[in-house]
């Protein structure tokens, strides 16, 4: 009889183990699939506020970009209607010429990046680096020397301008020679009728001596 009620003692402690067992393993499925749920939660909210905030940032860059932009293409009218002011009357000049191709330049790019805005003239450059890398890196280095060269030219032309203009020299005595002294010897006391005649051609010689050369 002792032997039977150890048997069953010890069939319903495993029976009760086992239960145990289960209720264990089910207990961490449920807690490893309520994690796994949170976390997929916390990564759709953070992929939720990362393009949100992508978004954002992209507004903000696209605004700043335009408000440069429209800048840019202020400043490049003004260059042009000043490299307009600097050709003057010398319309016909090589380097007039020159200056105008510039400035047409100028006004046409500003008209162009006023149209399609920074995106559109970056992809414009981007696809024509990928198409002919070699051309692209000429025109850059060509474009630089021709900025360069500009703006020490307007650089050099204000500094003419804003400059004092030098007073004219006077113009220094001129002594007569003592042969044309000789030649024309001043009036005496007694022949002033004469001597006037003397003394106004030594006065004209003096008076040519000053006299600035023609250009």
């Amino acid at each position: 009889m002792s032997n039977a009620t150890g048997g069953a003692t010890a069939a319903k402690a495993r029976q009760v183990a086992g239960q145990g067992k289960e209720a264990a393993q089910q207990a961490a499925a449920d807690v490893a699939g309520t994690a796994a749920e949170q976390a997929q939660r916390v990564g759709a909210e953070a992929r939720d506020q990362v393009r949100t905030i992508t978004a954002e940032v992209r507004d903000k860059v696209g605004e700043q970009a335009r408000a440069q932009s429209d800048k840019l293409i202020s400043t490049i009218r003004e260059t042009a209607d000043h490299l307009d002011e600097m050709r003057g009357d010398r319309q016909d000049s090589p380097a007039a010429t020159v200056v105008a191709r510039v400035a047409d330049g100028g006004r046409q790019f500003a008209d162009y990046l006023d149209r399609h805005g920074p995106e559109g003239v970056l992809q414009e450059v981007q696809d024509f680096a990928r198409r002919r890398p070699g051309a692209f890196l000429a025109t850059a280095l060509a474009a630089g020397f021709v900025v360069g060269r500009l703006g020490k030219s307007v650089a050099n032309a204000e500094a003419h301008a804003g400059s004092p203009v030098p007073e004219a020299a006077a113009p220094r005595p001129v002594h007569t020679p003592a042969a044309v002294r000789a030649t024309f010897p001043a009036p005496e006391a007694g022949h002033a009728a004469n001597g006037a005649g003397t003394a106004s051609v030594l006065d004209e010689f003096t008076r040519l001596q000053h006299r600035e050369p023609r250009p």
